[in-house]
């Protein structure tokens, strides 16, 4: 339903009013009027202090939420009223069903939390142990799932020899070659 400004006085510039309490305002951005009533156009001139700067940088709820998609200015003012109203219906549910997914994670999230609270979990981190290396029994417990010292294993093609922790190095992927022959590498 469009509206025709023609049969409203205009009040000042982007004002017009069509009775006592009816008056429409221009939106600065899409050129759409938009229904005000006498109440709420005395508040905007309070906020904004005269009526021509009311008409001057009013922008309608649809063409905000158009702005805020990061809709270009000029193609909402191409949009006549209702393919504006559609485009931000659009804009507007995509926006709900976004804030629905964010509540949707939060409420897992919590639902985990409150999972582990019945449960009776509780994560208490243990204090950092200090690594005696000259211990060979700390070595093998080291050692027992991962190498030390990766960079020389992969820089001396995957040969443990040169590494401190050889010997007693419980890794599976350890390679140890003979003295004759990591000899012959050098």
């Amino acid at each position: 339903m469009d509206i025709d400004l023609k049969d409203c006085t205009k009040v000042c510039e982007g004002v017009y009013k069509k009775s006592n309490t009816t008056y429409y305002i221009l939106c600065s951005v899409s050129k759409v009027p938009c229904y005000c009533s006498g109440d709420r156009l005395q508040d905007l001139i309070k906020k904004y202090g005269s009526c021509e700067k009311v008409g001057g940088t009013y922008v309608s709820r649809d063409a905000k939420r158009l702005i805020k998609a990061k809709v270009p200015a000029k193609a909402i003012q191409k949009m006549g009223k209702e393919d504006l109203r559609v485009e931000a219906e659009d804009v507007h549910k995509d926006k709900l069903n976004k804030r629905e997914e964010r509540k949707a994670r939060r409420e897992a999230k919590e639902a985990i939390h409150e999972a582990i609270a019945t449960v009776g979990l509780v994560y208490t981190p243990t204090p950092p142990t200090k690594a005696d290396m000259d211990s060979p029994e700390m070595i093998a417990q080291l050692t027992k799932y991962s190498c030390l010292r990766p960079d020389l294993y992969l820089n001396w093609d995957k040969v443990c020899n040169r590494c401190r922790f050889h010997v007693h190095c419980a890794c599976e992927a350890k390679n140890v070659l003979s003295e004759k022959k990591f000899k012959g590498m050098e």
